[in-house]
């Protein structure tokens, strides 16, 4: 499992990227057009779960002595997080809300006119991405973390 030079990035994003994602997730996409309704208060209540989530992997690779004495990360944990990072912006500005009155617009929808249906489509099918990619994450973590290197 090689480690890339520009693993660098990831080791310093990773840490702040779990804590400034599911904030993005669940109230940053208001900045963007989003109308903010119930899923705002479902922040409030769980977002720390995402957070905490979020942290495991990096947590795990702290224990990889290889990538942490050259000061970067393994390739294949590289690819993963950046495309779970971007699965979640894309959630973010997919997410369509519900509010008293009905249905709040996501960004999608208020910058495309898109339909809800279509939005909330759009926002399962990256869900799965992102849900697929932090189990890919955490899966090469744990891999660089136990990889004895020989030697």
């Amino acid at each position: 499992m090689p480690l890339v030079s520009s693993g660098r990035v990831v080791v310093v994003l990773q840490w702040v990227l779990a804590v400034v994602l599911p904030f993005f997730v669940f109230f940053g996409r208001g900045l963007l057009g989003a109308e903010l309704g119930r899923i705002a208060f479902l922040g409030i209540l769980a977002g720390w779960a995402l957070v905490v989530l979020m942290l495991v992997p990096p947590l795990v690779t702290l224990f990889d002595r290889e990538a942490r004495a050259a000061r970067t990360v393994r390739r294949a944990y590289a690819v993963s997080s950046i495309v779970l990072w971007a699965a979640l912006v894309v959630c973010a500005i997919a997410l369509p809300d519900a509010g008293d009155s009905g249905a709040e617009r996501s960004a999608l929808m208020a910058w495309t006119n898109l339909p809800a249906s279509a939005s909330h489509l759009i926002f399962t099918l990256v869900a799965l991405v992102a849900a697929v990619a932090w189990v890919a994450t955490l899966t090469t973590a744990i891999r660089g973390a136990t990889h004895r290197h020989p030697g």
